[in-house]
Order: C-alpha cells, then sequence, then structure tokens
C-alpha cells in the first residue's frame, strides 16, 4: 500500500498541536522517524533551542550534524557544579570546594569551544547563534532553603583555573550573542575575566555586550587580570556596558577595608588603558561605578612612533564614575560647610556593616564629597582630547558618583539639530579651566564645523 502523503498544511498544523498540546512533553523527536518529510519538517522546530551540559557537549557534533547546525537559534548552556553536602549551607565556601567548581567551570569552558569551533560560518543559521551560559544554586529543600546557599556563594565568583588555555582554544565563529544572566538570587555569579575571556574567542558577537563586575571592591584583585582578558578582545562591538553591579551607596569612599584592593602607589593602570582600547572598536560604550583614571579617555604620553588614537564608530560615550581613583586617591573633597549631623541611611549603614566600621569624620566625609580636586580638571582635558579623534560622537557624559540628593557633578557633551552644546552642572559651582573650555570648543569645529554652546549651571537634571 502507498504511503498517505499530507500537504505541508497538515504536518504544520500537527506540530503545532504536538508543541502546543499542555499535556505532552513537547519532544518533538519522537516523531521525526515517521519519514523524511515529518523528520524535515520537525528538525528545524527540534534543534532551534538547545539545552546542553557538559556531558551534551561531548557528544554534540555527533547528534547536531552540518545539516542541522542551520537550525540551532539558542544555546542554553547549563554548568553543573560539583553537588555540596547538604549541610554546608551552614559554613563559608572552603578553598577545596571553590577549586573544584572552578575546575567543573573551566571544563565546560573548554567544551563549549572546543565543539562550537567544528562549526564553519556557512552552516550556522542565517540570523546568528545566542548561547546563555548559566549555573543555578543547589535546589532548595525544607532543611536548606535557597536564600542560605545565596548568602553563602554571594562572595565568591566562578573563575578559570587556566585562562592560558582558554585563549590557545579555537574560536567559535558561529556565536553572535552571548548571555549572562544576573540575577544573583538565582544563581551563581560568574567572574567578569572568565566572561570576557570567552567573549574574545566568540568574534562574531559583535551585538550587545553587558558585563557585570559583581561588587568591584570585593573583587579588585581581577582588576589587571581584566584588563589582559579585555585586552584579547579584538572584534567590533556594538554597545559595550562594564559595571559594578553592587546596589549599594555610590559614593563608597576607600577605607582601610577596601584600599588593600586598589592598587599601590606607582603601579600602571592597565584596567583604564584597555578599556580605552575596547573604545576603539565600539559604537556605544559605558562604564559604571568602576574607579578608573583619566587615561580610559586619553593617554597621559603617546610614544612618538605612535599616531594618536581614534574612534571611528564611537557615537556615545558614558562613564559614571566613583568619587577615587584606582589608587584610592579622592577625585573630591568633603563640603567644608556641612552639616556636622549628617548621618548614614539605612542602605550605606548596610554597607559598611559588611567592611569596616567607620570613624565619625570619615562617615562624615563620605557623605559630603563635593568640591572637585584638579584631577577633575585632567579628566575633562582628556576628554576633550578624545572627543577631537571621536568623528561621529552625538554625546559624552561624565558623572560622578557622589551623593545623589545633596551633592551632584556632571558633564554632558551634546550634538543635536545642527547645534553642539557642552554642560557642566554641579553643587559645588564647578567651572572648567580655560585650557578645558579651549580644547571643547574645538571638537565641533573640527568634526562639525559648528560653534560650541556652553552652560554652566547648578541644576542637578542638567546632566
Amino acid at each position: 500500500m502507498a504511503p498517505v502523503l499530507f500537504p505541508p498544511e497538515i504536518f504544520q498544523h500537527i506540530i503545532s498541536y504536538l508543541v502546543d498540546d499542555p499535556d505532552r512533553d513537547h519532544c518533538l523527536s519522537h516523531y521525526a522517524s515517521v519519514s523524511r518529510v515529518w523528520q524535515n519538517e520537525i528538525e528545524p522546530l527540534t534543534f532551534a533551542l538547545l539545552h546542553l551540559d557538559l556531558q551534551s557537549l561531548l557528544q554534540l557534533n555527533s547528534i547536531v550534524t552540518a545539516r542541522r547546525r542551520a537550525y540551532v537559534r539558542h544555546i542554553r548552556l547549563r554548568v553543573k557544579l560539583p553537588k555540596p553536602e547538604p549541610w554546608s549551607w551552614k559554613y563559608k565556601e572552603t578553598a577545596d570546594e571553590k577549586l573544584r567548581n572552578n575546575q567543573a567551570f573551566q571544563a565546560v569552558l573548554e567544551a563549549f569551544l572546543q565543539s562550537l569551533s567544528q562549526w564553519d560560518v556557512a552552516e550556522g543559521h542565517k540570523d546568528g547563534v545566542e548561547v546563555t551560559f548559566f549555573v543555578p544554586l543547589p535546589r532548595k529543600g525544607r532543611d536548606h532553603p535557597l536564600e542560605q546557599w545565596r548568602v553563602r556563594y554571594i562572595k565568591s565568583v566562578l573563575e578559570m583555573t587556566d585562562p592560558g588555555r582558554i585563549a590557545r582554544l579555537p574560536s567559535a565563529a558561529t556565536i553572535t550573542k552571548l548571555k549572562i544572566p544576573d540575577d544573583e538570587d538565582q544563581e551563581r555569579l560568574i567572574s567578569v575575566v572568565a566572561v570576557c575571556a570567552l567573549l574574545a574567542k566568540l568574534p562574531a558577537a559583535t551585538e550587545n555586550v553587558w558585563l557585570h563586575w559583581w561588587k568591584a571592591d570585593r573583587f579588585a584583585r581581577m582588576r589587571n587580570d581584566l584588563a589582559d582578558a579585555l585586552s584579547q578582545i579584538s572584534h567590533p562591538i556594538n554597545d559595550f556596558d562594564l559595571r559594578d553591579s553592587y546596589g549599594g551607596s555610590n559614593n563608597q569612599t576607600p577605607t582601610a577595608a577596601t584600599e588593600v584592593l586598589m592598587l599601590r602607589e606607582g603601579e600602571e593602570d592597565r584596567l583604564s588603558k584597555s578599556l580605552h582600547v575596547v573604545s576603539q572598536r565600539v559604537t556605544k560604550f559605558g562604564v559604571r561605578k568602576i574607579p578608573v583614571s583619566d587615561e580610559i579617555l586619553f593617554p597621559r604620553t603617546i610614544p612618538a612612533s605612535l599616531a594618536e588614537p581614534r574612534w571611528d564608530r564611537l557615537v556615545y560615550f558614558s562613564l559614571y564614575y566613583q568619587p577615587y581613583d584606582p589608587w584610592g586617591e579622592p577625585l573630591f573633597l568633603p563640603d567644608p560647610n556641612a552639616d556636622d549631623s549628617i548621618s548614614l541611611d539605612g542602605s550605606e549603614a548596610s554597607f559598611w556593616a559588611t567592611s569596616s566600621t567607620p570613624s565619625a569624620e570619615t562617615e562624615r566625609s563620605m557623605l559630603t564629597l563635593d568640591i572637585a580636586t584638579p584631577a577633575i580638571q585632567r579628566l575633562y582635558l582628556a576628554a576633550a582630547r578624545a572627543a577631537l579623534q571621536m568623528p561621529v560622537l552625538k554625546e559624552m557624559e561624565l558623572v560622578a558618583l557622589l551623593d545623589q540628593w545633596d551633592y551632584w557633578h556632571g558633564f554632558r557633551y551634546f550634538v543635536h539639530q545642527g547645534s553642539a552644546t557642552a554642560t557642566w552642572t554641579s553643587s559645588s559651582g564647578f567651572a572648567p579651566e580655560d585650557e578645558v573650555l579651549q580644547h571643547w570648543h574645538k571638537v565641533p569645529k573640527k568634526n562639525l564645523q559648528l560653534e560650541l554652546n556652553v552652560v554652566i549651571s547648578d541644576d542637578r537634571d542638567a546632566v
């Protein structure tokens, strides 16, 4: 008896029913063996989303053959860590446990690159492939609730055990977007260094790169490692954003607890220099809550053998900076006229409770930072020198993270409808020096043949 051949519309209705029926497990692959026609209809849906772990990565290319790779649109990669003892949530993560977890994380990174590097660009989905890494916290239970696991791991991030090996592995050229979930209540945190090292191996991931440096002051030891990882990223990026995802007080003046994590006197600020290089390959660039120096904008010295840096693609530059530099030196001084009765609110008190107890004077100073030091004039001068080399720049924001209610200090350069405006606003009456103004007047004149409008304001909302 000859087989009955249904028209494509019938297959599509059947498959739609199989997918939408809540009583089914949605595993369409069971039906692919009915016939070649069924297989051709079902496989694009079956392989559009892959859920992988270390074991399935090792088998990936024997199942997802060259023909099937064109169907893959999303990959969700779960990192399974060694199962902790049920009672271990009561204690801090041990060094041995952290090493085992990092080794498991490293193994997944290696397997991912080794497997996906074998995919040819021509084989991939026409719209690209998005990969999501996620590392769930241990499952909650009656005796060890999820909240307890979250508290246990809040001061820990997953790191690479052998960054050099990752750097030597081939690239995965079919991956066009990397996504790292940022829900610290449900998942383990991943080191920003590891994310950048992985991103460097994904040359087609040019869309949006949003990096979370979890509690940068707590993990400041990663500063130079992050600089190295960023230096490995050589492909252009549309939207680059690096931020400290800690939601505590803005103006966190370094104390004895955090000063040891700052750069030593005379030590090179490699991170600011690496971010400076990255910014030359992006369209939108943002850094928030990370201590940086003016070299993120422009080098203090340029060897005679090198040309000045140039930002041919950069349209938007945003820097929301801490009120101290990477060496712990203040960029702003306390308001001498501040009310002596100022004290910490709840969120700020919580922050200090986790670090060290400041003296009354330190507490007051932390809340009243307002007066710009000469370093701020140098920052604006570096910004102007950089903007002269940004021919398509439309907007630049430089905002100090001072107390958001009583003190503020910000700058914005904005091009709109045939005009260019530079606005400085502060609670301290700050005014840019003549040299700074002279350089900024050159920016629209060189790039747009426009005159600069200068606004000096005390309006908190002006920037």
